[in-house]
Formats: structure tokens, C-alpha cells, sequence
């Protein structure tokens, strides 16, 4: 169940890759109802599946883009700040659980996670990048190869975090 992805807040929070239908059916299966992809159009455009096209068919879910270019930092980070707030009334409000997701699962997810660790919780960067760190190696399918990466997996990402969360 959920194998594919790592969880965190007692599970009413996911994270990982981006989904195929069959872990998209599973997603919907395991009662998530937000989706928060951080993939662009151009990423989409090359999957074979973008489940984005899906969510209209069922009833309360809800899908979130916030756009962030692979192995890259979000552009504005004000913007960013606004999003990961709204995320947090969802997530303090327990409206649903949330599944965040980028391509492979391995940067632009694990960095939204550590920022919702730092905002909500008021971890210090360094407290969130840790646990971040900790739930994705926790992750039941995670790929040897990925075991020993840093997550986030770019230097940048992890910098913006600690930027951008430094007190």
C-alpha cells in the first residue's frame, strides 16, 4: 500500500514520484485528495500519462501546479512562500490528506516537504532537511541507487530551504 512514495505527518501526508495510473488508482484507493504536482507543462507534455486530466471524474479531489523546473529552485520565492501557506491551512485544517509530487521524487517534492516543516512545525531548516531526509529513505520501494543521495537531492534546493527559512 503506497509503496512508492514516503509519508510523513502520520500519514496524512505523501510524498514521491509522478504517479502512473496504476499509483494514481492507488492514490484515489488510499483516500488522497489533494494533489500537488510541481512538474511543468513541458514535463507533462512528454509522460504518457498526466493524470491531471483525470481529477475532473471524481468527486473532491483537488489538484494543485506549482510549476518548478527539474533541478531547480522555485523563481519567486514570495510565491512560494504564499503556496506552501495555503498548504499549511489544509494540512492544520486536516481537509484531507496530500500527496506531493514532482517527476522522479527525488528534489522538488522532498524540498515543498521540508518547507511545510519549517512553516507549519517551525523547524529550523537544518531540523527539516533531516526528517525530509529520514522519511524518503523510508520510503518501502526505494531504489538502492537512491539510498545514500541527499534529499533534496540538488545543493540549491537544499540552500534555498535553508535560505529561505534561515531565523
Amino acid at each position: 500500500m503506497l509503496d512508492f512514495c514516503s509519508s510523513f505527518l502520520n500519514k496524512q501526508c505523501y510524498f514521491g514520484c509522478y504517479p502512473n495510473p496504476a499509483q494514481f488508482k492507488e492514490l484515489v484507493d488510499n483516500n488522497i485528495k489533494y494533489f500537488i504536482d510541481l512538474t511543468t507543462v513541458r514535463e507533462r507534455d512528454k509522460l504518457q500519462f498526466d493524470y491531471s486530466f483525470q481529477i475532473p471524474n471524481f468527486d473532491g479531489l483537488v489538484y494543485y501546479n506549482f510549476s518548478i523546473v527539474d533541478n531547480n529552485i522555485p523563481h519567486c520565492p514570495i510565491l512560494y512562500d504564499q503556496f506552501v501557506q495555503t498548504l499549511n491551512r489544509i494540512i492544520s485544517g486536516k481537509k484531507g490528506k496530500i500527496y506531493i509530487h514532482c517527476r522522479g521524487g527525488h528534489g522538488r517534492s522532498p524540498m515543498l516537504v521540508a518547507s511545510i516543516l519549517c512553516c507549519l512545525f517551525f523547524y529550523t531548516p537544518y531540523e527539516a532537511l533531516t526528517l525530509t531526509k529520514n522519511y524518503y529513505s523510508n520510503r518501502f520501494n526505494l531504489k538502492e541507487k537512491y539510498k545514500g543521495i541527499p534529499c533534496p537531492q540538488l545543493y540549491s534546493q537544499r540552500k534555498f530551504i535553508i535560505d529561505l527559512y534561515r531565523r
